[in-house]
């Protein structure tokens, strides 16, 4: 079960990859028409996108964590590599394709702690602001990089803060869904523990249960019996897996009306017997008394929930 639930969560984790793989895919092919330049970072983007999920599937059986992180990270490098000559084709700073790092980012988010998703975010920003720069470089301004530095760098210049508030994006997008995945995580890791602890209870408390020397037997209120110990399965005469489920009427009141009449009186007047006797006849018609306790099982609402 535990196995399974990984494995769900680690495909859902996947998925945003896949989905900005598809998108970018379709920009390149699509509507760039495949240009040559990009054609071995778009090949190496796509073969380690594709290698994720078969990587998922073989870790169940594998210990591939380091290789997962480090293609995961590859994977991330060249698709900001492809993102990078997608906005430098379309525009450069006036792409309208930048955006493509936000997605970067979020998915990269969604598999890395806080502090791996900034560094993501500063690969990111930095890819940005080199492509920008490249294309002032080369796009006429003097001839000159230190030129294409100036004017990116000048407080005059709307280039600049177009950099700046790009970068401050791709850092504040990062922190956002970097802090949410982390709260996320953590709930689910106190989710888990509580589970486990809930169910190392019930385990423990069913074993004392079960071995108690006296018998115990529980009803819901329709009178279905939801619980017989081994002490009850020797005393009635009765195997747990004959009543479970089964309303206790049916079961035995051929056998021990005295005793049914007890329970039904605690079911329809919610007060608990402190101490009564019935007499009970078992298979072979032997014919003994018993001694018999009640109590109440309430909700946290004081609604009757069952008797014991």
């Amino acid at each position: 079960m535990q196995d399974n639930t990984s494995t769900i969560k680690a495909y859902w984790l996947l998925a945003p990859r896949l989905i900005t793989y598809i998108l970018i895919s379709g920009i390149v092919i699509f509507w760039m028409d495949y240009p040559g330049f990009i054609g071995f970072p778009f090949f190496a983007y796509s073969l380690l996108t594709l290698l994720l999920p078969a990587l998922m599937v073989a870790r169940r059986w594998l210990e591939l964590r380091f290789v997962l992180k480090s293609v995961t990270l590859f994977q991330t490098i060249f698709e900001v590599t492809v993102i990078s000559g997608i906005v430098y084709t379309t525009g450069n700073i006036n792409s309208a394709y930048s955006g493509l790092y936000v997605l970067s980012i979020i998915s990269a988010a969604q598999v890395n702690r806080l502090s791996s998703t900034l560094g993501i975010a500063s690969i990111v920003s930095f890819g940005y602001a080199l492509v920008i720069w490249y294309g002032l470089r080369l796009g006429g301004v003097s001839g000159s990089s230190s030129r294409a530095l100036e004017i990116l760098f000048s407080s005059q210049d709307a280039a600049f803060y177009n950099i700046f508030l790009h970068i401050l994006t791709f850092f504040l997008i990062a922190f956002i869904s970097g802090f949410l995945v982390e709260r996320l995580r953590q709930r689910d890791r106190q989710l888990a523990d509580t589970s486990q602890a809930l169910r190392r209870a019930r385990l423990e408390t069913d074993d004392i249960l079960r071995h108690l020397n006296s018998g115990l037997l529980t009803i819901d209120p329709e009178g279905r019996i939801i619980f017989f110990n081994s002490a009850a399965e020797q005393i009635l005469d009765f195997r747990e897996d004959e009543v479970s489920g089964l309303n206790f009427r049916d079961v035995f009141a051929s056998r021990m009306p005295e005793f049914v009449e007890n329970l039904n009186g605690v079911l329809q007047s919610h007060k608990f017997l402190r101490r009564g006797e019935a007499r009970i006849r078992k298979r072979d018609y032997t014919v003994i008394y018993i001694g018999i306790s009640t109590s109440l099982l309430v909700d946290e609402t004081g609604r009757v929930r069952g008797v014991i």
